[in-house]
């Protein structure tokens, strides 16, 4: 049986106040015994498909940014749309990541310069 686990837990803390914690971690049986699509990609300033391997139809979308905290120009954007235009959806800074359960469409990326990214897709 494959599995998915995402752990998602966000603290807050304002002041002096308490902190606050805040998250929707979940699991769920995968359907398919396909191994996962895990590459490092270069990403371009044009926008670009985003690859996603083999895996047809994933059940979640990871993009990290492992450029180090604080580098310029060195952004990397997502977005939705088609031949006409793109929509950016989330720009991920230097350090973060960004992740979309169960994608439909197609789905592009950029980045302000020439990068490398981690691109992880898990088949449902």
């Amino acid at each position: 049986m494959n599995r998915l686990t995402v752990v998602d837990q966000v603290y807050y803390q304002c002041g002096e106040h308490e902190p606050e914690t805040f998250g929707s971690p979940h699991s769920l049986v995968l359907k398919s015994g396909e191994q996962l699509w895990k590459r490092h990609c270069s990403v371009k300033p044009e926008w670009g498909l985003i690859d996603v391997g083999w895996v047809q139809q994933p059940s979640l979308l990871y993009v990290c940014n492992e450029c180090p905290r604080g580098s310029p120009k060195c952004n990397v954007h997502i977005g939705v749309g088609g031949t006409e235009f793109i929509i950016t959806i989330s720009t991920i800074e230097p350090g973060q990541s960004f992740r979309i359960p169960n994608p439909s469409g197609a789905l592009y990326i950029r980045a302000d310069e020439q990068k490398i990214v981690l691109v992880v897709a898990v088949p449902k």
